[in-house]
C-alpha cells in the first residue's frame, strides 16, 4: 500500500490521541470487568451463608448483601454494554487498497483488515442506519485479517474471509463508506438516493457538518 492516501482516518497529526483514546477506554473496561467479577463472587459468597442452617439468626443480614452486591453487579455490567457498544475505525485508503483497523471492546479488541478492491467479493450495509456493514472478500498475500486478542498478541479468526463492523453515526468512518468508498468498490443495494441525500445531505454537507461539530467540541 503506498502513502498516496484518497482518504485518511484520523488525520496523522490526531492518530496519537487517537490511540490513548483507544488504549484507555480498553483500561476501564478491563478495570469494571474486575469489579463485575468480584461483587458477582462476594453475593454469590453471602447467598450460600444465607443457606445455612445455622446462620438463620442472621439470614436476612445476609440475604440484604446479597441483594445490594448483586444489584452493584447489574449497574456494572450495564456500564461495561455500554462501553461495548464503543467502536472506533481507523481507515487508511488509496485508489487501489485499504487498511482498516477496528478497536472495540471484547474478546478480539482489535482487527486488520488489509484489502486490495478488486478482492471484494461482496460488501454491504446491515441496517437503515447505515452503521453495520459487512465484507466478504478473497484471502490472498494483498487481502487478509489479523485479529488480536486483549494482551496484543495475534489470534486465529473464526472466519478469515469476511468481517463486520460497526460504524459510529455522523462520523468520518460511517462517511467514507458512504460518500467515498462507492467510487472505488461496490456497495451492494447501495445509492445516494434522494433519501439519503434528505436526511444526510451531500458529501460536502455531511462532511462540513462534521467539522463544524468538531469545532463546537
Amino acid at each position: 500500500m503506498n502513502d498516496e492516501y484518497i482518504y485518511q482516518y484520523p488525520a496523522p497529526e490526531y492518530m496519537e490521541n487517537f490511540k490513548e483514546m483507544v488504549a484507555q477506554r480498553t483500561t476501564n473496561t478491563n478495570g469494571a470487568r474486575k469489579k463485575v467479577i468480584v461483587c458477582f463472587g462476594i453475593s454469590m459468597a453471602f447467598l450460600v451463608l444465607y443457606c445455612l442452617p445455622f446462620l438463620n439468626f442472621i439470614d436476612t443480614y445476609l440475604l440484604l448483601v446479597a441483594v445490594i452486591f448483586l444489584c452493584a453487579t447489574v449497574i456494572l455490567l450495564k456500564g461495561i454494554t455500554k462501553k461495548i457498544g464503543t467502536h472506533n475505525l481507523m481507515i487508511q485508503a488509496t485508489e487501489s487498497d485499504m487498511v482498516l483497523t477496528y478497536y472495540s471492546v471484547g474478546a478480539t479488541p482489535k482487527k486488520v483488515l488489509t484489502l486490495r478492491y478488486e478482492d471484494i467479493i461482496e460488501c454491504q450495509f446491515f441496517d437503515k442506519s447505515y452503521t453495520k456493514i459487512q465484507i466478504t472478500f478473497k484471502k490472498n498475500k494483498h487481502s487478509y485479517l489479523k485479529s488480536y486478542s486483549q494482551t496484543g498478541g495475534e489470534v486465529s479468526n473464526l472466519v478469515d474471509t469476511m468481517v463486520s463492523f460497526e460504524l459510529n453515526p455522523y462520523s468520518y468512518e460511517q462517511g467514507f463508506f458512504m460518500y467515498i468508498a462507492p467510487d472505488y468498490f461496490n456497495i451492494k443495494k447501495y445509492a445516494l438516493t434522494d433519501k439519503i441525500l434528505k436526511k444526510y445531505g451531500n458529501i460536502n454537507e455531511y462532511f462540513t457538518r462534521l467539522s463544524e461539530s468538531e469545532e463546537v467540541e
